[in-house]
């Protein structure tokens, strides 16, 4: 018998925003109720109940209180967690009058939704949706710069990830290393603004040969600081879920 998620409730009035919202929730079992106003949201909280909000900082006041304090009300639940979502990264002011005012966090409407999506997980469940524990593999092509440990100088030697996850990659090279070799690695997430830098132990070699049009290295990421290891979820959850039909309609 599946586990049952508690619903949520989005009260946001940029449309796309909304949208993608809730059919990324949607997609992985969370109930979602949508408003583009105010009066919509509170008969929707009077009418049912509801575990977590999203509500559109512009529809409140400063920090957020004026609308929290109706939609708790209209809940009769006065630690009714809600979230407000801004178009951009706000500033720490205004994340600091928006916690005051007991509001989790703001979310930006111009990051990648997947960033919204673990934000919310993480409240509600306090550990990733079941679609994507293990580690599911995406598809990608992102060059890596390594070097063995304890070899020091610069990261000279370069390959091509060709898949990843949350847990590590596969490198596609023609540099040769054994099994339980430990490497310093660098790359940076398609589309994504930083880099990664971690240790990853060879986990797999893969010879070239007739059944593989090259070798490579199957690495296990370890050392991970705790931004990369949500730097590398959001990415997984973000292709996995822009690879679902919801987002081809």
């Amino acid at each position: 018998m599946g586990e049952t998620r508690p619903g949520l409730l989005v009260l946001e009035g940029d449309a796309r925003f909304r949208a993608d919202l809730a059919e990324s929730l949607n997609a992985l079992g969370y109930p979602v109720a949508v408003a583009s106003k105010t009066e919509q949201a509170i008969e929707i909280l009077r009418d049912r109940a509801v575990g977590l909000v999203v509500a559109d900082a512009s529809l409140a006041t400063p920090g957020g209180a004026g609308v929290v304090q109706q939609l708790r009300t209209a809940a009769q639940n006065p630690q009714l967690p809600v979230f407000l979502s801004a178009p951009q990264e706000p500033s720490s002011e205004e994340v600091g009058a928006a916690v005051a005012s007991g509001v989790l966090g703001i979310l930006q409407r111009n990051a990648p939704i997947a960033e919204a999506v673990y934000r919310l997980n993480a409240q509600l469940t306090g550990r990733l949706p079941a679609r994507f524990t293990g580690a599911p593999r995406v598809k990608v092509r992102t060059p890596v710069h390594f070097l063995r440990l304890g070899d020091g100088g610069e990261l000279s030697r370069a390959g091509v990830a060709e898949d990843l996850s949350r847990t590590g990659l596969f490198l596609s090279t023609a540099a040769t290393a054994a099994v339980g070799t430990d490497l310093k690695l660098r790359f940076a997430l398609p589309r994504e603004a930083g880099q990664i830098d971690c240790e990853g132990r060879v986990a797999r070699v893969v010879f070239p040969g007739r059944d593989s049009a090259g070798g490579g290295l199957g690495i296990a990421f370890h050392s991970l600081r705790s931004t990369d290891r949500r730097a590398l979820a959001c990415f997984v959850i973000d292709r996995l879920l822009r690879a679902s039909p919801i987002f081809h309609a």
